[in-house]
Protein backbone atom coordinates (compact mmCIF):
# COMPACT_ATOMS: atom_id res chain seq x y z
CA UNK A 1 0.00 0.00 0.00
CA UNK A 2 2.75 2.08 0.84
CA UNK A 3 4.40 1.54 -2.57
CA UNK A 4 0.98 2.10 -4.37
CA UNK A 5 0.53 5.87 -2.04
CA UNK A 6 3.48 7.23 -2.88
CA UNK A 7 3.87 6.65 -6.77
CA UNK A 8 7.45 6.16 -7.05
CA UNK A 9 9.37 3.93 -9.43
CA UNK A 10 11.58 1.33 -7.64
CA UNK A 11 14.34 -1.28 -8.88
CA UNK A 12 12.75 -4.47 -8.47
CA UNK A 13 14.43 -8.42 -9.69
CA UNK A 14 12.66 -11.20 -10.54
CA UNK A 15 14.16 -14.29 -10.29
CA UNK A 16 13.14 -17.00 -12.62
CA UNK A 17 12.54 -20.66 -10.93
CA UNK A 18 15.25 -22.90 -11.78
CA UNK A 19 14.96 -25.32 -14.28
CA UNK A 20 16.31 -28.49 -14.89
CA UNK A 21 19.94 -28.26 -16.64
CA UNK A 22 19.69 -31.82 -18.39
CA UNK A 23 18.42 -30.02 -21.61
CA UNK A 24 21.05 -29.28 -24.33
CA UNK A 25 19.70 -26.25 -26.10
CA UNK A 26 23.16 -26.53 -28.54
CA UNK A 27 21.31 -29.73 -30.12
CA UNK A 28 17.55 -28.16 -30.60
CA UNK A 29 16.44 -29.22 -27.31
CA UNK A 30 13.62 -27.17 -26.24
CA UNK A 31 13.02 -26.46 -22.62
CA UNK A 32 9.65 -27.93 -21.29
CA UNK A 33 7.44 -24.93 -19.96
CA UNK A 34 8.03 -23.81 -16.97
CA UNK A 35 5.70 -21.68 -14.53
CA UNK A 36 6.72 -18.52 -14.11
CA UNK A 37 4.91 -17.80 -10.75
CA UNK A 38 7.41 -19.90 -8.82
CA UNK A 39 10.13 -17.30 -8.92
CA UNK A 40 10.58 -14.28 -6.47
CA UNK A 41 10.22 -10.98 -6.36
CA UNK A 42 13.13 -9.08 -4.06
CA UNK A 43 12.91 -5.10 -3.90
CA UNK A 44 16.41 -3.61 -4.64
CA UNK A 45 15.05 0.26 -3.77
CA UNK A 46 13.09 1.73 -1.46
CA UNK A 47 13.53 5.60 -1.55
CA UNK A 48 11.00 8.40 -0.88
CA UNK A 49 9.48 9.95 -3.48
CA UNK A 50 11.15 13.47 -4.54
CA UNK A 51 7.31 15.06 -4.42
CA UNK A 52 3.91 14.25 -3.76
CA UNK A 53 1.48 12.97 -6.17
CA UNK A 54 -0.53 15.28 -7.99
CA UNK A 55 -3.56 15.26 -6.87
CA UNK A 56 -5.96 16.49 -10.19
CA UNK A 57 -4.24 15.01 -13.01
CA UNK A 58 -5.95 13.30 -15.90
CA UNK A 59 -3.19 10.97 -16.53
CA UNK A 60 -1.25 8.51 -14.13
CA UNK A 61 0.82 10.25 -11.97
CA UNK A 62 4.35 8.47 -11.89
CA UNK A 63 7.43 9.63 -9.76
CA UNK A 64 10.23 7.99 -12.07
CA UNK A 65 13.04 8.68 -9.05
CA UNK A 66 14.37 5.64 -9.59
CA UNK A 67 15.18 4.00 -13.66
CA UNK A 68 16.80 2.64 -16.33
CA UNK A 69 17.59 -0.49 -14.82
CA UNK A 70 20.10 -3.11 -16.28
CA UNK A 71 21.49 -6.29 -15.00
CA UNK A 72 24.65 -8.19 -15.39
CA UNK A 73 24.71 -11.76 -17.26
CA UNK A 74 25.44 -13.25 -13.60
CA UNK A 75 22.61 -11.34 -12.28
CA UNK A 76 24.78 -9.78 -9.62
CA UNK A 77 25.26 -6.52 -10.51
CA UNK A 78 22.88 -3.77 -11.45
CA UNK A 79 23.29 -0.49 -13.11
CA UNK A 80 20.45 2.36 -12.75
CA UNK A 81 19.75 6.01 -12.62
CA UNK A 82 18.36 7.74 -9.43
CA UNK A 83 17.84 11.38 -8.19
CA UNK A 84 17.69 9.95 -4.87
CA UNK A 85 20.51 9.95 -1.71
CA UNK A 86 21.09 6.32 -1.91
CA UNK A 87 24.78 6.47 -0.92
CA UNK A 88 25.19 9.29 1.65
CA UNK A 89 28.98 9.18 1.53
CA UNK A 90 28.97 10.64 -1.81
CA UNK A 91 25.88 12.24 -1.72
CA UNK A 92 23.14 13.21 -4.40
CA UNK A 93 21.87 16.33 -2.30
CA UNK A 94 21.06 18.18 -5.07
CA UNK A 95 18.89 15.04 -6.26
CA UNK A 96 20.57 14.91 -10.05
CA UNK A 97 20.22 11.83 -12.15
CA UNK A 98 23.26 9.88 -11.23
CA UNK A 99 24.47 6.54 -12.20
CA UNK A 100 24.45 4.02 -8.90
CA UNK A 101 25.15 0.27 -8.95
CA UNK A 102 23.80 -1.95 -6.76
CA UNK A 103 25.88 -5.48 -6.26
CA UNK A 104 25.05 -8.50 -4.17
CA UNK A 105 26.61 -11.71 -3.97
CA UNK A 106 23.27 -13.14 -2.50
CA UNK A 107 20.66 -13.21 -4.74
CA UNK A 108 19.13 -9.40 -3.57
CA UNK A 109 17.94 -10.74 -0.34
CA UNK A 110 16.77 -8.24 2.05
CA UNK A 111 20.28 -6.72 3.69
CA UNK A 112 22.51 -8.40 1.14
CA UNK A 113 22.60 -5.32 -1.21
CA UNK A 114 25.58 -3.13 -1.57
CA UNK A 115 25.25 0.57 -3.63
CA UNK A 116 27.89 2.21 -5.10
CA UNK A 117 27.31 5.67 -6.64
CA UNK A 118 29.48 6.05 -10.03
CA UNK A 119 28.96 9.64 -10.22
CA UNK A 120 28.22 13.13 -8.69
CA UNK A 121 27.53 16.11 -10.45
CA UNK A 122 25.75 19.41 -10.42
CA UNK A 123 23.93 21.60 -12.52
CA UNK A 124 26.63 24.33 -13.56
CA UNK A 125 26.16 28.07 -13.99
CA UNK A 126 28.03 29.24 -17.12
CA UNK A 127 27.29 32.88 -17.24
CA UNK A 128 23.38 33.40 -17.43
CA UNK A 129 22.72 30.10 -18.29
CA UNK A 130 22.25 26.82 -16.32
CA UNK A 131 23.14 23.79 -17.68
CA UNK A 132 21.12 20.41 -16.29
CA UNK A 133 23.67 17.74 -15.63
CA UNK A 134 21.92 14.38 -16.01
CA UNK A 135 23.12 10.43 -16.56
CA UNK A 136 20.78 8.18 -18.23
CA UNK A 137 20.67 4.85 -20.23
CA UNK A 138 23.32 2.69 -18.57
CA UNK A 139 24.31 -0.63 -20.35
CA UNK A 140 26.42 -3.69 -18.35
CA UNK A 141 28.99 -5.63 -19.27
CA UNK A 142 28.22 -9.74 -19.08
CA UNK A 143 30.29 -9.21 -15.86
CA UNK A 144 29.19 -5.67 -14.83
CA UNK A 145 32.70 -4.37 -14.58
CA UNK A 146 32.24 -2.18 -17.54
CA UNK A 147 29.68 0.39 -17.87
CA UNK A 148 28.38 2.62 -20.79
CA UNK A 149 25.82 5.43 -20.25
CA UNK A 150 24.91 8.88 -21.77
CA UNK A 151 26.24 12.22 -19.49
CA UNK A 152 25.49 15.71 -20.10
CA UNK A 153 28.13 16.34 -17.37
CA UNK A 154 32.30 17.56 -18.48
CA UNK A 155 33.26 13.50 -16.54
CA UNK A 156 36.52 12.97 -18.65
CA UNK A 157 37.27 17.00 -19.40
CA UNK A 158 36.61 15.52 -23.42
CA UNK A 159 33.57 16.97 -24.35
CA UNK A 160 34.12 20.68 -23.77
CA UNK A 161 36.05 22.09 -25.92
CA UNK A 162 36.30 25.73 -24.93
CA UNK A 163 35.81 25.53 -21.43
CA UNK A 164 32.27 26.95 -21.49
CA UNK A 165 30.17 23.93 -20.01
CA UNK A 166 27.93 23.14 -22.91
CA UNK A 167 26.43 20.47 -21.14
CA UNK A 168 26.20 18.24 -24.55
CA UNK A 169 25.28 14.64 -23.64
CA UNK A 170 28.36 12.12 -24.45
CA UNK A 171 28.71 8.67 -24.34
CA UNK A 172 30.63 7.44 -21.47
CA UNK A 173 32.43 4.15 -20.98
CA UNK A 174 34.20 3.19 -17.26
CA UNK A 175 35.11 0.38 -15.41
CA UNK A 176 33.02 -0.33 -12.17
CA UNK A 177 35.48 -1.53 -9.54
CA UNK A 178 32.31 -2.54 -7.17
CA UNK A 179 33.01 0.97 -5.07
CA UNK A 180 33.54 3.38 -8.22
CA UNK A 181 34.42 4.51 -11.61
CA UNK A 182 37.59 4.29 -12.31
CA UNK A 183 39.09 4.29 -16.60
CA UNK A 184 36.22 6.94 -17.30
Amino acid sequence: DALTANANQEIWVYQLPAIDDQFDLTTGDEIPFAPLAAGTFRQVTDTAPSRTLLATVTLPDVIDDNRDATISDDGNTIAFISTRNLVPGVGNADFNPELFFCRTTNGFAPGSNTFAQGTATQDAVVGPKTFNRFQSNPSLSFDGNVVAFLSTANLAASNDDDGSGHGNEEVYVADFSGSGLTNI
